[in-house]
């Protein structure tokens, strides 16, 4: 303080100058929220994988097992019987328990859903519509209920919605879906509410879904005023917000999407600055903060976000940047509002975990700004 006063004597106008730009500068930065990155090092010497989603726990489903970002250490799966692949988990719930695919032969008609728990000696096969046909997971709920796909022959296009529940597999598009088309459910939350994407009866695109769970469904809108007739949905809160694209029909019409309700219109999530392209909104946690991947050009991707209501690129929000690492992917976010996703680093393929940095009170944050103005002032003077 000895410092800025013997300083406003000498320059009074220069220092309320500076005042009134550290307030800007406050109120501009002051709901900002910044991230440190870490890797996920699943040997402790660099091997990484991208996270694919993590619990409240800040455990993190990767590919062949999860890692606990509280201890650093990786665990694998234990082996599905006559798995031919690692086991790729796509979910993880709050007990731990992962969902994903894995492939128990030398084709991908060979992939089957499965489901671990903790504790467990092997992870289960959690079957089929009929017959030896794919099946693959996307979303757990923290009842152990999974979602995914099943095909009811050996041809992709038979791919239908599928709720894996209790020991039965149940068909989720069997009434009033347009013949001849497929379907998925992308998750599920505590409450049953089934998301996805597929097409009904007289529509000419995919659609963002809800299930009911029997074999309908019921579509969510799309951002008709920038003309799109298309969507998907990739996740749902325990609140019921829903979140995923709207799109026309090429890709850099994608939009990141928000429903507040399942009968709700599409809200399109804003781009951070400098998302020229395409963007999709891929999971959510309880606070409404949202999390996906953005288009620079077409075709440079980044991760971005949506939290506390303002659009971030977290390649720029990072505390402790490196000049040879980019985040590419973000598609997960806890209840922590620790974030996964992938990204590369020296050109190699990596997976990160965010963790936020505490946001600097109002008033520490103008004393802050105003020290960097006049300190700035001082040196070129």
């Amino acid at each position: 303080m000895t410092f800025l006063w013997r300083y406003r004597m000498k320059n009074p106008t220069l220092v309320r100058g500076c005042a009134f730009a550290a307030l800007a500068m406050a109120a501009t930065l002051g709901h900002a929220q910044t991230y440190r990155w870490h890797l996920i090092n699943l040997d402790g010497n660099g091997l990484s994988a991208a996270g694919a989603a993590i619990n409240d726990s800040n455990v993190i489903a990767v590919s062949g097992g999860y890692y606990d970002f509280g201890t650093g250490v990786y665990t694998s799966l234990p082996p599905l019987t006559g798995q031919t692949r690692t086991p790729i988990p796509t979910a993880i719930n709050n007990s731990g328990q992962l969902a994903g695919s894995v492939r128990l032969g030398s084709t991908t008609t060979t992939n089957r859903a499965f489901r671990w728990s903790p504790g467990d000696a092997n992870s289960t096969n959690l079957g089929t519509l009929g017959g030896e046909n794919r099946t693959d997971a996307f979303g757990i709920n923290n009842l152990g209920q999974v979602v995914g796909s099943s095909r009811l022959d050996s041809s992709s296009a038979s791919e239908r919605a599928a709720l894996f529940s209790g020991g039965t597999v149940t068909n989720l598009a069997t009434t009033g879906f347009a013949s001849g088309t497929t379907s998925l459910a992308r998750d599920i939350n505590d409450s049953g509410v089934i998301v996805g994407v597929g097409r009904l009866t007289g529509q000419t695109a995919d659609q963002a879904l809800v299930f009911d769970g029997t074999g309908g469904a019921t579509s969510l809108g799309v951002l008709t005023s920038l003309g799109h007739d298309r969507g998907q949905a990739f996740a749902v809160s325990n609140g019921g917000v829903i979140v995923g694209q709207s799109s026309g029909l090429t890709a850099d019409t994608r939009r990141a999407v928000r429903w507040v309700t399942s009968t709700s219109s599409a809200e399109q999530l804003l781009s951070p600055v400098g998302i020229a392209s395409s963007t999709i909104a891929q999971a959510i946690n309880e606070a409404g903060d949202v999390v996906g991947t953005g288009s620079v050009d077409g075709s440079i991707s980044n991760a971005i976000g949506w939290i506390n209501g303002n659009a971030i690129n977290f390649n720029d929000a990072l505390v402790n940047p490196d000049a040879n690492l980019v985040l590419r992917t973000a598609v997960g976010i806890n209840a922590n509002g620790y974030i996964v996703g992938s990204g590369t680093l020296n050109g190699n393929t990596i997976g990160y975990i965010l963790t936020p940095e505490a946001v600097p009170e109002p008033a520490t944050m103008t004393l802050l700004a105003g020290l960097a103005l006049l300190k700035r002032r001082r040196k070129q003077s």
